[in-house]
């Protein structure tokens, strides 16, 4: 049964990635740099999941149980999303962006899934080890591809900034942390919140999907690699 758990644990967040990876047709990236962004990203779980649980503290106690709607916008928007999503960005601009590495904009998209799919890896573990195979499944086809196209929306911003001007760059660089930090907010604040709002959550993730896939495509359009003839 470990192994079991083990696997449907891990096996979405490698499956996406390796996608992601492949889909990175003209310049691959260095694996131990992204076994790396990986690793990093599946420790920082633990320090968002400490920054979470510090913060819930801070009155949210109190609104969560009887205020349950405040509660899931409150703790969403301003709790899950940022530090999520903030703590993935650090870990892929420290290790990534400036590294030589980094020459085209599928680069920033590999290094930020690679990072979100970290994350989601282990807390999937500890979900999984905790709660059962069938949340291992449900999270398969939720969780997981949410944590991964948030970094792939992530990764698009960074492999724009990567070869703008200082000021663009600066632009690019907040949109990279916070179109995923709200996005990320939305998601959770719909199953949070307990209410019919839950219906928009197969309609989110199909939406959140086509948007990665065309940023894949449009930094794919983008790279110096690619041939003048394709």
């Amino acid at each position: 049964m470990f192994f079991k758990l083990l696997l449907v644990a891990i096996t979405p967040g490698i499956a996406i990635l390796l996608y992601v990876y492949y889909r990175d047709r003209y310049e691959k990236e260095p694996p131990e740099l992204v076994r790396k962004v990986f690793v990093y990203g599946a420790l920082s779980t633990l320090l968002a999941g400490s920054a979470e649980m510090i913060m819930l503290s801070f009155h949210f106690w109190w609104l969560k149980k009887h205020v349950l709607f405040l509660f899931a916008f409150l703790y969403s928007f301003i709790v899950i999303g940022p530090v999520e999503e903030g703590i993935k960005y650090i870990v892929t601009y420290k290790l990534t962006f400036k590294n030589p590495e980094f020459n085209e904009p599928m680069d920033g998209i590999v290094y930020a899934t690679s990072a979100s799919l970290g994350f989601a890896t282990l807390e999937n573990i500890m979900y999984v080890f905790r709660y059962g195979m069938n949340v291992g499944i449900d999270r398969a086809f939720i969780s997981v591809p949410v944590h991964a196209f948030m970094g792939i929306i992530m990764g698009s911003y960074l492999g724009k900034a990567r070869f703008k001007d200082k000021r663009e760059r600066t632009k690019l660089l907040a949109k990279a942390f916070y179109v995923p930090a709200l996005l990320h907010g939305f998601f959770d604040f719909v199953l949070l919140s307990r209410t019919l709002l839950a219906v928009l959550i197969y309609p989110f993730i199909i939406y959140i999907m086509i948007l990665s896939l065309k940023d894949i495509d449009k930094a794919l359009f983008l790279s110096p690699f690619k041939r003048k003839d394709e």
